[in-house]
């Protein structure tokens, strides 16, 4: 048949190209990204797209299995995908798992993202890990992964363990010869190991070090802490410990070699350190801290060095006077506590929390109270409460602070009040954001510093120039106790007489950037490097800016100088990446919004900068001035490159932007002469802007194309695209594509925003009818200009065939038969009834 002749013209095409590769290059492993299913449903690879997946890994036509399992959610769902008779992959890959071939699993991390249960990776992959033939994961697709910042955290959990690749033995099964290794101890905490292969070598291949608490070597089981490709010279790598590890034994090390086939030789000889000192534990940090003064509900929170003994904590805790705990929540790493209080604390009291000697680490150390190397001394934070609270959040700053400051029209308002308020009261649709008699979309940001509320406003569209803009609180505001302000929060501002022309994303924090930990660069002075850290958070970001979840992050600097030095910088540098490859000249000003924690330290940019050909200048750096955080909140700051008076003192001899063009190096924070030891500041948004001054150009309304009505049958989701135009903008106004439906039994989600844009339509088990579907694209330029159309969804019972769907955007499909003797078929679709042109070409 046909179909027989185009599966085996597949198969001789997969087989040829295994056959090419082995010729040139046979330890190169060729895979597939077969279909989910492979000969069972609808659609499946080996009827509907002619991939016969099972022959070729039994046949060995590939080395690598690795399907697209798109269909399945959880973790039970995968085992049935993988051996569950003859509707799974098990029954049909025998022979191949037998003969050694790798097979990975591919779960569809961007449908995870799509039905929101993101969190079901580690259940999928734990629940694949029961099957002894599973090799390992693909996940589709790296975008999703990077929209979430996933790969640190799955680095950190369930993927957290060095691995190798397992060598199937299929092409070629001879171990190279093992290396030796050398171990020196530097210091109590630090062990050199030196690797030295076998002196028969002569080309590239890998090396791994093992660690282990046994003196047996266990390549199924021990740790690998290194894996190396290189020349066969000898390399070294430092085995580091902070003194907060949990182990405090032994550990015994061999290194093993493994050729391009992952063929791995045998161990070396064992090399052994010496006990390991386990500091005891200490409080990292509290809330409150010594001092403070909160509300009566709050809970306390204590951060340890170590992972602690979670059951000793109660016994240990005392509170002067009497609180009754209601519950002690740990975090998973068993580092932090959370203790709530019922009924909560008095009014207008002072407490004193003790943390004596019966609280341990899991090594059974009791802790380290005041932090001086010797346990057993007892940890102690006194704290006040706030006196008998009737009154309602009082706002004790507000930026802007009056009509006559003119803010820049892409800034944050920031509303700071003197207590924490209930985040519940705090709704978009109850804020007022008003400018020639027109309300648009407020995007709020509401966090607590220093155990008070702050919150951020930004509309998501463009504001004009030089206008006056009101923001008033339709609801009442309370405290988390309920009692409302007696005053509503109304103001009004005016904008500066200046409009964007051009914004250029450099860096929008959501994984792009290889940004490094404060300590990395040797320009970082007068920190404490275990408390300074660099970061990504979705807890907090710059409001008005990210539509879709996954870009709704921000970056973090943590910081604490250290005292005793006499200079204190951080430079958080950034490794060459994207961010790093734009060229930057003198008529951009740079940006970045910075959350500011009001200790007065010192925020800047740092640039490269460069010469026609690329190379540095004498200069190598410049920056800009430097800018005192004397604020609390989300605020624009900013650089105007083509400004001689905004260039600072860092590295630069002469301090003038006199470069061929820049690049980014990084930000840097530098110690202020009057400010907090410690502390954390978010930036979001860095980017490359232009201005103009004046009024901004006219803005325009998008044009939505309309739509037909269509039909679907009960639980088949479609998908639609929405098209529009709209006249382009100096600034590149984006836009905002809003789908619904007039009954529950429709649900929408929008996949983009831009024309064209997927957006699909999933009715529900159980509803047939008809849905009226709305669109809505509106233009985030001035005033939200918006067109809308409407269709009918017509949903038909299960086993019913729909009406004809007329086609929603033009398409032009495959030709059938192919090869074809002497006719075949080209089939099309237009969304309207318009003239067509069809060329074939020899």
């Amino acid at each position: 048949s046909w179909e027989d002749w185009w599966r085996w013209s597949v198969t001789e095409f997969v087989k040829s190209l295994h056959d090419s590769i082995q010729t040139v290059k046979p330890w190169v492993r060729l895979s597939v990204a077969a279909l989910g299913k492979y000969n069972w449903s609808d659609w499946q690879g080996y009827g509907s797209v002619y991939q016969d997946a099972a022959l070729w890994f039994n046949e060995g036509y590939i080395d690598q299995l690795t399907p697209m399992s798109y269909h399945w959610t959880t973790g039970d769902g995968f085992k049935g995908m993988l051996d569950n008779g003859t509707s799974s992959w098990g029954p049909w890959i025998r022979k191949g798992i037998s003969d050694g071939r790798l097979f990975s699993v591919g779960p569809g991390s961007y449908i995870l993202d799509k039905q929101k249960i993101w969190n079901r990776h580690p259940e999928i992959v734990n629940a694949c890990r029961t099957f002894t033939w599973v090799d390992g994961f693909q996940f589709f697709s790296y975008g999703s992964w990077k929209g979430y910042q996933y790969f640190d955290e799955a680095g950190k959990t369930f993927f957290k363990r060095n691995t190798k690749i397992r060598g199937s033995g299929l092409i070629d099964n001879i171990p190279p010869a093992n290396p030796s290794l050398a171990i020196l101890k530097i210091d109590s905490l630090n062990y050199q190991l030196t690797v030295t292969p076998s002196v028969s070598k002569t080309e590239k291949q890998w090396y791994a070090i093992y660690r282990s608490t046994d003196d047996s070597l266990d390549v199924k089981t021990d740790d690998i802490i290194d894996i190396h490709f290189g020349d066969p010279v000898s390399y070294s790598f430092t085995d580091s410990y902070t003194g907060n590890q949990d182990y405090n034994g032994k550990y015994y090390y061999a290194a093993t070699a493994l050729d391009r086939f992952w063929n791995e030789s045998n161990g070396s000889a064992l090399a052994e350190s010496d006990p390991l000192p386990s500091f005891a534990p200490i409080v990292v940090s509290s809330t409150p801290s010594e001092g403070d003064t909160i509300p009566v509900n709050s809970d306390i929170v204590l951060t340890f060095s170590k992972t602690m003994d979670v059951n000793t904590l109660s016994q240990g805790l005392l509170i002067e006077p009497t609180a009754t705990v209601a519950s002690i929540k740990w975090s998973t790493d068993a580092k932090t506590a959370t203790v709530q209080f019922d009924p909560s604390f008095t009014f207008d009291t002072a407490y004193k929390i003790t943390l004596n000697s019966n609280v341990k680490d899991i090594n059974s150390r009791s802790i380290d109270g005041n932090g001086d190397g010797t346990e057993g001394d007892s940890f102690t934070v006194n704290f006040r409460t706030l006196a008998v609270d009737l009154t309602g959040p009082v706002v004790q700053f507000q930026f802007p602070t009056t009509e006559d400051e003119y803010m820049d029209v892409e800034d944050v308002i920031a509303i700071g009040f003197d207590e924490q308020i209930n985040k519940q009261t705090v709704i978009a649709d109850q804020i007022s954001f008003q400018y020639n008699g027109r309300n648009v979309v407020v995007d709020p940001m509401l966090t607590v510093h220093n155990n008070r509320s702050v919150l951020n406003l930004r509309p998501f569209s463009r504001i004009p120039t030089n206008s006056d803009i009101r923001v008033s609180f339709l609801n009442s505001v309370t405290d988390t106790l309920g009692n409302p302000m007696t005053s509503p929060i109304d103001f009004t501002f005016h904008t500066a007489n200046s409009y964007y022309t051009e914004k250029k994303t450099v860096d929008a924090f959501t994984g792009s950037g290889l940004w490094q930990e404060p300590e990395y660069s040797g320009s970082t002075t007068g920190i404490i490097g275990s408390l300074s850290n660099f970061g990504y958070i979705a807890t907090n970001y710059a409001p008005g800016y990210a539509l879709d979840a996954a870009s709704k992050k921000s970056a973090f600097i943590e910081y604490a100088w250290d005292d005793s030095s006499a200079t204190h910088l951080i430079r958080d540098h950034i490794n060459a990446s994207p961010p790093t490859t734009i060229n930057i000249d003198t008529t951009y000003t740079i940006q970045c919004f910075v959350y500011g924690d009001g200790s007065q330290n010192l925020f800047n940019f740092s640039l490269y900068e460069k010469k026609s050909d690329g190379t540095y200048t004498s200069d190598i750096i410049e920056v800009g001035t430097w800018t005192p955080i004397d604020w609390i909140g989300w605020k624009l700051v900013e650089w105007d490159l083509g400004d001689a008076t905004q260039v600072g003192d860092f590295i630069s001899a002469n301090r003038n932007m006199d470069g061929h063009h820049y690049n980014l190096d990084g930000l840097l924070l530098k110690k202020g002469e009057t400010c907090a030891s410690k502390g954390k500041i978010f930036v979001d948004e860095l980017r490359l802007v232009k201005k103009a001054s004046g009024p901004e150009p006219e803005n325009h309304a998008p044009v939505l194309q309309a739509m037909r009505d269509t039909t679907t049958v009960e639980a088949k989701q479609i998908k639609i695209y929405p098209t529009y135009t709209d006249d382009p903008e100096p600034s590149g106004d984006a836009h905002r594509i809003i789908v619904t439906s007039d009954t529950t039994g429709v649900k929408t989600s929008v996949m983009g925003h831009t024309s064209g844009s997927i957006v699909y339509l999933r009715p529900q088990t159980g509803f047939v009818g008809i849905a009226t579907i709305v669109v809505i694209v509106k233009d985030l330029g001035v005033g939200e200009l918006s067109d809308t159309t409407s269709f009918i969804l017509t949903v038909t019972p299960l086993g019913t065939a729909p009406e004809t769907l007329l086609p929603t955007k033009w398409e032009l499909s495959q030709n059938f038969p192919n090869p074809f003797n002497p006719t075949t078929k080209i089939r099309f679709n237009i969304p309207k009834r318009d003239m067509v042109r069809l060329a074939v070409y020899d």
